[in-house]
């Protein structure tokens, strides 16, 4: 068995990081639509843009797992 390198180490923490930010927004986003009525537009698409942020880390994160796996 070869030794794992701390670059992979790295990715690896970053990768489950990701998984459990995105965990907590999915477990919010009941609260982010109750509240999204009384938001301001500005607030509303800052809130979306965070949102597709996250989206597109999670896809890749799962890119990540897959050449982990």
């Amino acid at each position: 068995m070869s030794p794992i390198s701390t670059a992979t180490l790295l990715e690896a923490a970053l990768v489950v990081a990701l998984e459990q930010a995105i965990r907590l927004v999915v477990r919010l986003l009941p609260l982010i639509r109750l509240l999204a009525p009384s938001l301001r537009f500005s607030e509303k698409r800052r809130l979306l843009r965070a949102l597709d942020r996250l989206h597109k880390a999670e896809k890749g994160a799962e890119a990540q797992l897959t050449t982990f796996s």
